[in-house]
């Protein structure tokens, strides 16, 4: 998907009403009915919705709609990590970092914990990336003080 510059809030509030998380046409737009829901789901599990012949996020269209001059470096994160629910009260504006930050345990991560890997002594390593830079936390004899390590920083760094 092209990375757009955004249309104005003037004109998602001319095209669409907002409810509840969902955009809805109050235009007839070819197929699309006049109070239906607009967008379709991506296989990335977002909702793209296409305005004036180009495609973008559902979730950077509603915070447009609602607050406007939105920069197209700066991300959208789901507070809640369900890239479906576009509710305006769970959006917020994020850099890279800190959408990061609030991301699930990667699939590959054997330990099933963030920021937690295994040392060859059998001891766990803490780590967390910050702005780019990996930053040591520590080793420590548990999994569980290896993730509280982790925790505290990630709190300090918020």
């Amino acid at each position: 998907m092209r990375n757009y510059e955004l249309p104005s809030q003037g004109r998602l509030q001319e095209l669409f009403a907002y409810n509840d998380g969902e955009l809805i046409y109050k235009k007839c737009r070819g197929r699309q009915p006049i109070g239906s829901i607009a967008g379709a789901k991506h296989h990335t599990g977002y909702y793209q919705i296409s305005v004036d012949k180009k495609l973008y996020l559902k979730h950077r269209l509603v915070y447009q709609y609602h607050y406007g001059n939105l920069l197209q470096e700066q991300q959208i994160d789901h507070i809640d990590r369900d890239r479906g629910n576009n509710k305006i009260e769970n959006l917020r504006v994020a850099d890279q970092t800190h959408n990061l930050y609030n991301t699930c345990v990667n699939s590959r991560n054997q330990l099933g914990v963030k920021g937690v890997s295994t040392c060859p002594s059998g001891r766990y390593s803490s780590r967390i990336s910050h702005y780019g830079k990996q930053e040591y936390l520590g080793t420590y004899d548990t999994i569980e003080e290896a993730h509280q390590a982790y925790m505290k920083r990630l709190n300090e760094l918020h």
